[in-house]
């Protein structure tokens, strides 16, 4: 299992070859035989689009960065209206797009007018993230992009179609748990029973109750308390409703025993990095002499053993909380000590209290992650701009990844990147739920369900969710109801089980562990508050507690009891 990984804040930029801008700044670059042109600023990119540029049908992809992508199915590309964006702009995770267009070229036949809808590749599907009809009273069109990510703006002209007759919801008695988001389907048909090809945004969605549950402009409904309340989708003046019941996380707060990791000789306290699913432990214990003194331990589950580092390196909590130190079911280490004149870092491999040091390529490194096969994740030491990702096997060979920030290695040696999963030589992007702006990996088991986090805007500013791989689903859910802020999920189990840590609405440390669709709180008795390292495939929480006799924090093992 391996220790959570806290990505430090970064301010991005977008891509490009030609000239900076200087921020604040208008600046405009002619793009192409179309005769559109950007207008660049602090985080806005406009596309201005003359008359005449878009025809029924065609398809704008924006490229942030690598290869125009293929058009969505049945959408056909027309010459003149692929184009980049030019230029450093200084952007954070996102920027706004603004279509400005002619007011008085909006077509208005019957019921279907001129719409612009915007798509997003990933994981190789399109997804719709914005999108519906022109409004002549505005003449522009806004959406929120995100940086190195591949868009197709579709225009389609009013055309003559037939009045909605009916409005549905397709999902019966729906129901989402406290604090969770579904999102509905509305359906429109004509006289004759068939469907009209509205867009989600071209509904109108209200909520009989908002402190019950709330529903966005897409038809995602969020659990607000317990309680009912009727969800309602109108186009038209046809209007079709269904009521949605907000229920309760399953499960009372669980109950766990508290399992101390013997506290090595002459320690005064100790912080669990890493354990395995038979509770085998790497920590690191503390003392003074002169000063804060560190060293590394292995606790096989009968007793500690200290850990003998090679001269010139020492143990680092600071080291190791920006790596991901990792105890395989062999009860194999890989982590990383510092160099004694704090000069960077290096990885080790712990196996049978031998400690060695797998040949990666020269430089600091940092572990990033390992397997039971042997393999060994590593990055440049604390270079997160630039991680020089390798992979080291048993064998000795060592395999260049893709330069991008590492999250996890699971079994099956796939790596989890921020924004992808490497397998099988590629990369598959991770996808970005409905109405989120962007997606960031956390954690990878290894079924090959990913751990993500959902940025969004508003409040709640984001939310978690798990993607299958091999069924290629994505569940989102929200944040424990008894949660203050925005709680971190730190780790995933093969059996899908989340751990979450962070503050309670009393301020106080806390855990919680998100299984089968909903959060149970993690009680104990005899110790003071904690936050969790790490869940293993039994349900055991590597943490570290203060017992409240006020003894310093030493490794414990949280066992769930029967």
């Amino acid at each position: 299992m391996r220790t959570p990984f806290i990505a430090p804040t970064l301010t991005l930029a977008l891509l490009v070859s030609a000239c900076n801008l200087t921020p604040g700044v208008q600046a405009p670059r002619t793009l192409d035989a179309a005769g559109g042109t950007v207008m660049s600023s602090n985080n806005l990119a406009t596309l201005v689009v003359p008359a005449g540029a878009l025809s029924q049908k065609s398809v704008v992809t924006l490229e942030m960065a690598g290869n125009v992508a293929a058009a969505p199915a049945g959408l056909k590309m027309v010459p003149g209206t692929a184009f980049k964006l030019s230029g450093d702009h200084p952007l954070q995770k996102t920027a706004t797009l603004t279509l400005k267009y002619q007011a008085s070229s909006i077509q208005r036949q019957n019921t279907l007018e001129d719409t612009l809808a915007l798509y997003q590749l990933a994981n190789n599907l399109w997804t719709l993230v914005a999108g519906g009809q022109l409004d002549p009273a505005k003449s522009t069109f806004t959406a929120q992009v995100q940086q190195y990510a591949t868009y197709a703006l579709m225009y389609t002209q009013g055309t003559q179609t037939d009045p909605v007759a009916s409005v549905q919801i397709i999902q019966q008695s729906p129901s989402v748990v406290l604090g969770d988001m579904i999102t509905l389907t509305a359906l429109a048909k004509n006289s004759k029973g068939e469907g009209l090809a509205l867009l989600p945004t071209d509904f109108s969605w209200t909520s009989s109750n908002t402190a019950v549950a709330t529903v966005d402009s897409a038809g995602k409904v969020t659990g607000k308390m317990e309680g009912k309340a009727t969800i309602s989708a109108s186009a038209q003046g046809k209007t079709g409703s269904v009521e949605v019941s907000v229920i309760k996380a399953t499960g009372t707060p669980a109950t766990y025993t508290v399992h101390p990791v013997p506290l090595p000789a002459g320690e005064l306290g100790s912080y669990g990095l890493a354990f395995n699913n038979t509770g085998q432990v790497f920590l690191i214990g503390s003392h003074l002499a002169g000063g804060v003194v560190e060293s590394y331990y292995f606790y096989d589950g009968t007793s500690v053993k200290p850990v003998t580092l090679p001269n010139g390196y020492r143990a680092s909590s600071y080291g190791s909380s920006l790596s991901r130190t990792c105890v395989n079911t062999q009860g194999q280490v890989a982590f990383t000590a510092v160099a004694t004149d704090n000069s960077g870092g290096k990885v080790f491999w712990l196996d049978a209290g031998t400690v060695t040091a797998p040949a990666f390529a020269s430089g600091q490194r940092m572990v990033r992650g390992c397997n039971d096969s042997g393999q060994v994740l590593s990055s440049n030491f604390l270079d997160f701009l630039h991680p020089g990702n390798q992979l080291y096997t048993a064998g000795g060979a060592v395999q260049n990844l893709p330069d991008l920030m590492a999250m996890a290695l699971n079994s099956k040696g796939e790596v989890l990147f921020t924004d992808q999963v490497f397998a099988g030589g590629k990369g598959t992007k991770l996808p970005v739920p409905t109405g989120a702006l962007g997606s960031v990996g956390r954690d990878l088991n290894d079924q090959g369900v990913v751990l993500g986090l959902a940025f969004k805007s508003g409040t709640p500013d984001s939310s978690l969710f798990l993607w299958d791989r091999v069924n290629n689903t994505v569940r989102e859910f929200g944040y424990p109801s008894d949660a203050k802020g925005t709680p971190g999920a730190v780790d995933v189990n093969n059996k899908g089980e989340v751990l979450v840590t962070g503050k309670d609405s009393t301020g106080q440390d806390a855990m919680w562990v998100y299984k089968n669709g909903s959060y149970t709180r993690v009680k104990y008795s005899g110790w003071n508050p904690g936050v969790g390292v790490a869940i293993n495939d039994e349900g055991w929480i590597l943490t570290s507690l203060e017992s409240i006799a006020g003894n310093n924090s030493v490794a414990v093992v949280l066992k769930p009891q029967p």
